[in-house]
């Protein structure tokens, strides 16, 4: 459609274009009319104009009918005058192919703000869209354990985890409200309301400044459509064994970017991949 809309003004161009060619034409047989007048020689080839010529002629005798006397040669004022017209129908003709070239620039300004109106009404659509699907994400788990701090090990202490373990245990199902189940030497917690994660996070955060004998693993994960994939982003987080960082991935930091209540940024840690896999990992920071 826009395309045929620019054929248009192109169609309308070449006619302006015809038609000044046809004036500057018309131009040229009238000074030929005039040399003919001067020299009394006419050319049979050249009678099929000279109706419009006459009428041309008759015009300008009208506005004057003056001449003048140029080395033996009478000059008429009604030629020049006849020339002129066609001279001012020249200049008007192409004022006209001037303004198809307004149009069209006008054309194309309302086309693109049109453009960019229709792309702002579907980024919108897909901003709501994007909206819904992520508040539709409530579910996400969070998966926490403990290793024994590296400096105490080095000194020789004996740290009994699986003391601490129970330790933990007791303090965030005390938190939470909610019992975890065993998952890769921790726990792993499922949530069902993800606009309230900040209080799970704040829960998070504090475990590092406890006097514990141990450093943390803790890691959050949304859980939406796709079980295998989550769970292989909860595995791949612990391998890491980022300590003491609440640590996620991209799909978790999206959704939380549509939570209206956000007490924490997020951080990238870095790019990571295993086998073909590449991925970010970020982690919380409360602000």
């Amino acid at each position: 459609m826009y395309k045929e809309k620019k054929g248009v003004f192109q169609f309308l161009r070449n006619i302006i274009h015809f038609g000044k060619i046809l004036v500057m034409f018309l131009v040229m047989m009238l000074v030929l009319y005039w040399i003919q007048n001067l020299t009394g020689n006419f050319w049979a080839w050249a009678k099929f104009l000279n109706p419009f010529f006459d009428y041309l002629l008759e015009i300008g005798y009208y506005i004057s009918s003056g001449s003048i006397d140029l080395f033996g040669a009478i000059f008429e004022y009604k030629f020049i005058i006849a020339t002129f017209i066609l001279l001012l129908f020249y200049a008007l003709i192409h004022l006209c192919f001037m303004g198809v070239d307004v149009l069209e620039e006008g054309f194309n300004e309302s086309s693109r703000f049109l453009k960019k109106a229709e792309e702002n009404i579907y980024n919108k659509t897909l901003e709501v869209q994007a909206k819904s699907e992520q508040k539709s994400i409530k579910k996400y788990q969070v998966f926490v354990s403990v290793v024994a701090k590296a400096k105490l090990q080095k000194q020789g202490y004996n740290i009994d985890l699986e003391e601490q373990n129970k330790i933990l245990l007791k303090h965030l199902i005390g938190k939470f409200g909610s019992s975890p189940t065993k998952f890769e030497d921790g726990y792993l917690f499922t949530f069902l309301n993800f606009s309230d994660i900040d209080n799970i996070l704040n829960v998070l955060a504090k475990l590092p400044l406890s006097t514990a004998p141990v450093d943390f693993i803790m890691c959050v994960q949304i859980k939406d459509k796709n079980p295998q994939k989550e769970i292989e982003n909860m595995k791949r987080m612990i391998e890491l064994k980022v300590l003491n960082k609440i640590v996620t991935m991209a799909d978790t930091v999206y959704r939380y970017d549509f939570n209206v209540v956000q007490k924490y940024s997020l951080s990238q840690l870095g790019i990571f991949q295993k086998d073909n896999d590449t991925f970010e990992l970020f982690n919380f920071i409360e602000k």
